[in-house]
């Protein structure tokens, strides 16, 4: 892990650390936030691909396999006035960055989807596959989310 990719993971583990521990504020506006969600898309991806790799090593299956085969809460950043979602671009994502891609270039390719969409879906993806791996861990979402934190503090 870069420390580019160690910073982005931390700031989405924090971000679903807030929100599993139930200090997630609603988000009424999309404005004020735009110039941060591109990095935030990428820091949910991070986070994505750092729990559907536990729960790939655990069942010994790749890491695409792992992400499609966790279950979609729907869960959203923005309601759904601002923005959609689409879990298979957020999956797509993941699959490309882990990969190699970079997640700068793989939004802009996904350039179908608006950035609150973007944000909905990686979001939603990152905090169903901590669920699922934290589950498969038997520890809680949020203990999960701290670990995350304390790996990319680490790594940076």
């Amino acid at each position: 892990m870069t420390p580019e990719q160690a910073e982005l993971t931390e700031i989405g583990a924090r971000a679903l650390l807030a929100h599993f521990a139930g200090d997630h504020p609603p988000i009424t506006e999309v404005e004020p936030l735009r110039q941060r969600l591109p990095r935030a898309a990428d820091a949910f991806t991070y986070v994505s691909i750092a729990a559907a790799t536990m729960i790939a090593q655990m069942a010994e299956i790749d890491l695409g396999v792992a992400l499609r085969r966790v279950g979609g809460s729907e869960t959203r950043l923005f309601p759904p006035d601002l923005g959609g979602t689409d879990r298979g671009a957020a999956i797509n994502l993941a699959i490309a960055v882990a990969g190699g891609a970079s997640p700068q270039l793989r939004v802009r390719d996904t350039g179908r989807l608006d950035l609150p969409t973007m944000m909905n879906a990686t979001f939603g993806l990152a905090v169903d596959v901590v669920r699922t791996a934290a589950q498969a861990c038997e520890v809680t979402p949020v203990r999960l989310a701290e670990a995350f934190v304390d790996e990319a503090k680490r790594e940076r």
